[in-house]
């Protein structure tokens, strides 16, 4: 099988970028939100496709993602719903 710039990155958790992401855009623009365990690296592939299309697109990290498992088990739909509105919000600006 060829590799080709479409397609998305090996999952390589040492090397993956698990940040947060901003990609400007006019018009439309695009709120990522990862699942479950998930981080902004499983959506970026998607937000470079959408901004390459003209589209602002932002990937948010769910609190207590991307770090230790206890951080994760010290959050909640609560936390979660914050992390969105505030990705939200900075969409919005």
């Amino acid at each position: 099988m060829n590799s080709s710039d479409d397609d998305p990155s090996p999952n390589n958790p040492a090397q993956a970028d698990t940040s947060e992401f901003f990609f400007p855009g006019e018009g439309a623009s695009a709120l990522l939100i990862h699942g479950l365990t998930g981080t902004p690296y499983e959506m970026r592939w998607l937000g470079e496709r959408l901004a390459a299309a003209g589209i602002r697109v932002r990937g948010v990290r769910l609190a207590g993602h991307a770090g230790a498992p206890e951080d994760l088990g010290a959050t909640g739909y609560d936390n979660w719903d914050e992390s969105v509105v505030q990705g939200f919000e900075e969409l919005r600006q």
